[in-house]
């Protein structure tokens, strides 16, 4: 009987799932969704979102900052273990799989850049810093769309490197 242990890419894994679990608890059920804040470029959308959510909801959207802090550390580390040590991303050329173990640090980048302007605008109060929802909504973009290439990217080299069973 071989004894499993838990390897890095594992842990990073488990680490990003119940950091998103507890973020999904926290700020998941806001509605209008996360998304819609995070994705928007005036602030006549931004501040729509926020008097939507009332001050109940403001305040968890702002009590969820301590662990959406952690979070971004959490999925940049994973993306780089998962590069560097699972077989995933072999058959990728170096180039890219460089480009694949930045993205989500990159994102992670953005992903605290939106945070610190969404306190910066929701400290400030109603009606104030377009130029800020414009930078926080690019921001969330390049964030979501590197995560989204990164999982796509994850699934074609799960593709790839499955083998089916032959038997013996």
């Amino acid at each position: 009987m071989s004894r499993r242990r838990i390897t890095p890419a594992g842990l990073t894994m488990l680490a990003y799932l119940v950091s998103q679990a507890n973020l999904a608890r926290l700020v998941g059920s806001l509605e209008p969704s996360i998304f819609a804040l995070q994705l928007s470029f005036t602030a006549e959308q931004f501040w729509r979102v926020v008097s939507a959510w009332g001050a109940a909801g403001v305040q968890r959207y702002m009590d969820h900052f301590p662990y959406d802090f952690l979070h971004p550390l959490v999925y940049g580390c994973m993306g780089v273990v998962w590069v560097r040590d699972t077989r995933l991303f072999e058959a990728w050329p170096a180039g890219l799989r460089r480009f694949w173990a930045w993205s989500l640090p990159v994102a992670a980048m953005c992903d605290l850049l939106e945070n610190v302007l969404h306190i910066r605008l929701l400290t400030s109060g109603p009606g104030s810093g377009s130029s800020l929802v414009l930078i926080a909504g690019a921001a969330a973009s390049c964030k979501w769309l590197l995560a989204v290439l990164f999982t796509l990217a994850l699934g074609a080299g799960a593709v790839r490197s499955w083998r089916p069973f032959r038997g013996p």
